[in-house]
């Protein structure tokens, strides 16, 4: 009797982890779709979005306060300049130097900060002027932006218009139609003459597929300078662009990509390790790499009526340079000097 009951325990317990299984056997209640959260979309400028629709639900965009300038212009003697409530403010707020806020920051126009502010978050309906040595907690949103020398941008920042970087900076996750960092130049764009390349004549072809014009490349793969390729490349290592080339269509590859000064890009630029590209380049596709991407002084990203993702673990550009769309650094981002030398 004994040994029939320990036999019935000992298969009670290997059925038990079975248990959720069988139930889901008989009753299936996982056979509809997942629910989504509506407000949850792939925009970047989300944060905003929905405090926006905070604010009108609750009433309290007819709550704006005229009083905010005179109230820190009178604060701005202590000590400990911090504001832990919220701020709703009219048209035209300017904050002093060494303000921090604890909560949500919003405006009905422009918005200037002094050096050294924190903001958590802001919302402005006008312009942002961003201070020197600023930092951004958690997210900004404004028609334009300038951004003053060495700020710290957490979270997101999204322009609906332009943003301008004034000079270094770090940042996450930044987006307008226009990013403009550093001075203003004349870009250079690659102009030819090329040397035509032939992809369905490379050596360790293991496919081609001839109605898209894409070849697959076992091993390590440069392409001289001066040359164009039409088509899309995907090589399964190390992919080297020469200087002065022209590639008309997308290039993937398992290992590093390396551009060269001066090469215009088409497509897309995808790696499973790292895209670093040097000066004076026109990069009109999305550029994604798993751990690092580097962009040289003076290039061109996207276009304004087709902006482009950059994202990468790790994100350097040097100064100046031109981005439409998104740069997305899911660690970290850093603009820098033309005299930063690529780690």
């Amino acid at each position: 009797m004994m040994v029939l009951l320990f036999a019935v325990i000992v298969l009670l317990l290997m059925l038990l982890p079975l248990l959720p299984a069988l139930l889901e056997l008989i009753r299936k209640t996982d056979v509809t779709s997942l629910g989504i959260n509506r407000l949850h979309t792939g925009s970047s400028n989300v944060f905003a979005e929905n405090y926006r629709k905070y604010l009108e639900s609750h009433g309290l965009l007819d709550q704006l306060q005229n009083y905010w300038n005179s109230r820190l212009a009178s604060w701005s003697v202590l000590l400990e300049k911090k504001v832990e409530e919220e701020v709703l403010s009219t048209a035209g707020l300017v904050i002093p130097s060494d303000f921090s806020f604890i909560k949500e920051v919003y405006c009905a126009g422009d918005v200037e900060t002094h050096g050294g502010v924190i903001l958590r978050s802001l919302l402005a309906e006008g312009d942002l002027i961003l201070g020197e040595h600023n930092s951004v907690v958690r997210w900004a949103s404004a028609r334009h932006m300038l951004i003053g020398r060495n700020a710290t941008l957490f979270g997101r920042m999204v322009a609906a218009q332009e943003m301008t970087f004034a000079g270094p900076a770090s940042f996450q996750r930044i987006q307008a139609p226009v990013i403009r960092m550093g001075l203003s130049w004349r870009p250079v764009m690659p102009m030819g003459p090329y040397r035509e390349f032939d992809i369905t004549a490379l050596e360790h072809t293991v496919f081609f597929n001839d109605d898209i014009q894409r070849v697959v490349v076992e091993g390590n793969l440069t392409i001289p300078d001066d040359t164009v390729i039409r088509g899309h490349l995907v090589v399964h290592g190390t992919l080297k662009i020469g200087h002065g080339c022209y590639i008309q269509g997308s290039i993937k590859a398992s290992g590093n990509i390396h551009i060269g000064n001066a090469v215009a890009v088409e497509g897309a630029m995808v790696s499973d390790m790292s895209v670093s590209c040097l000066n004076d380049c026109l990069l009109l596709g999305p550029i994604v790499a798993e751990r690092f991407v580097y962009v040289g002084s003076r290039c061109v990203l996207g276009s304004l009526h087709s902006p482009i993702s950059v994202s990468s673990s790790s994100i350097r550009l040097k100064l100046p340079m031109q981005v439409h769309g998104t740069v997305w650094a899911r660690t970290r981002g850093a603009i820098r000097h033309e005299r930063a030398q690529l780690a």
